[in-house]
C-alpha cells in the first residue's frame, strides 16, 4: 500500500535494514556476503536487469524506502552517521538507474511494448 507510510520506530534500525534489503535484491556479482552498508559498486548494465521489475522488490518500492527513510533522518540519535549512509544509498540507487537509463534497460521491455501498442 503506497498511501500509507509504514510506522517506522527507530530510523537507525530501518536504514540497517533497507541496505540489507537492497543488498539483498541485487544481482548475484553485486551482493555483498560480508556485512557492508552496499552492493558492490562496479557492475555492468545487463547485470541490473533483475532490479527492473515492479511489485514488492520492484525500483517505486527501493525508491519510496530511501523517501520514508529520508524523511525520518532528523529522528536519528546519529544523524551524521546516518545522513552519510543514506546519501551513499541514495547515490548507489541514482548510479543503478542511470545504467539502466543509459544502456535503454530502462525503456525496453514490457512497459515500451505497451506504450507501443497505444501510440
Amino acid at each position: 500500500n503506497f498511501e500509507v507510510a509504514p510506522l517506522i520506530k527507530n530510523v537507525d534500525t530501518y536504514g540497517a535494514e533497507w541496505r540489507a534489503w537492497w543488498n539483498a535484491i541485487q544481482p548475484p556479482l553485486r551482493r555483498r556476503m560480508a556485512k557492508c552498508p552496499l552492493p558492490v559498486a562496479e557492475y555492468k548494465a545487463e547485470e541490473l536487469t533483475i532490479l527492473r521489475c515492479g511489485g514488492e522488490h520492484g525500483l517505486v518500492s527501493v525508491l519510496l524506502g530511501l523517501f520514508w527513510w529520508g524523511t525520518l533522518l532528523g529522528t536519528s540519535k546519529q544523524y551524521d552517521a546516518q545522513m552519510k549512509l543514506w546519501s551513499a544509498a541514495v547515490h548507489d540507487f541514482q548510479q543503478c538507474v542511470e545504467v539502466m537509463h543509459d544502456s535503454g534497460l530502462a525503456t525496453s521491455g514490457g512497459s515500451a511494448r505497451k506504450k507501443a501498442r497505444i501510440s
